[in-house]
């Protein structure tokens, strides 16, 4: 069991490149309004990178969204305690 990478990326840069997808995709899609297509847009960048073999792409994509989810708001409070 585990998870494979498509591409030429470690595991422990997901984190990483979670948060970096939701850097550009606040450029990309700017506004709270737009939230919805940064999240999409970050779930493709993800998924196009990591294969989470015993899952269907439906399943690949909510667990990512969960993902994404945790590490929005692990930004999110790290911003307000910084400020």
């Amino acid at each position: 069991m585990g998870f494979k990478f498509k591409k030429r990326i470690s595991p422990d840069k997901i984190g990483a490149l979670i948060e970096h997808g939701l850097g550009a995709a606040q450029v990309l899609y700017p506004g709270d309004e737009n939230r919805n297509e940064q999240k999409e847009w970050v779930i493709d960048l993800v998924n196009s990178q990591v294969d989470l073999p015993i899952l269907n792409e439906g399943q690949e994509r909510v667990i990512i969204g969960m993902i994404v989810d945790i590490i929005e708001g692990i930004i999110a409070n790290a911003k307000k305690r910084r400020s």
